[in-house]
């Protein structure tokens, strides 16, 4: 006994196919939307890439300022985090303050800890809706080790209404800790 597969109407084959193709632009507009998501995009706060260098010898605190936070969004942004994106073994990350750089004479990088400005804890700043480069993060760090460290990139976390969001920034920060009794740099 012999079966033959049933035979489908064009109009139903046509009907399939689209159904086929619906279901995978649905599963490409998923994972587009959450890559956004995990790489930042959607969210209303905006920075720029940022590439400086300290010095400072090691078990010394010190505060480095290298990211500016805009927020381009319709209501205020608040900070929930700052963490830099693997930190380097021998840099102990203590903690990411932020001042409003309306307030400062001048736009000058912080280098030291305490920083001699009006800086408060990063995490509960909020971001003003609509407002043009005015707040500006410094992470807080010790060597633990003299040597070079680089950090490549931080990723800041914040909420606006219910919604949270990330930004990476691409922040090229590096910290060359000398001993006190070595005259040797980073080079």
């Amino acid at each position: 006994m012999t079966t033959t597969a049933p035979s489908r109407s064009p109009a139903a084959v046509a009907v399939l196919g689209a159904a086929v193709l619906a279901a995978a632009l649905l599963i490409v507009g998923a994972a587009w939307l959450g890559w956004r998501a995990l790489a930042g995009g959607g969210g209303p706060v905006e920075t720029s890439p940022t590439r400086l260098s300290y010095t400072a010898e090691t078990f010394e605190e010190v505060a480095f300022s290298a990211i500016d936070l805009r927020n381009r969004g319709d209501e205020p942004a608040v900070i929930e985090s700052v963490t830099p994106v693997d930190p380097p073994m021998g840099l102990d990350v203590l903690g990411a303050l932020a001042y409003d750089t309306r307030e400062q004479s001048s736009p000058t990088p912080v280098t030291t800890y305490p920083p001699e400005l009006d800086a408060r804890d990063a995490v509960g700043t909020r971001l003003p809706a609509r407002a043009g480069s005015n707040v500006k993060l410094a992470l807080v760090v010790r060597a633990t080790r003299a040597g070079r460290f680089v950090i490549g990139s931080t990723e800041v976390r914040y909420r606006v209404g219910d919604k949270r969001h990330r930004v990476v920034v691409p922040a090229h920060v590096t910290l060359c800790a000398t001993r006190e009794d070595s005259e040797r740099g980073c080079g």
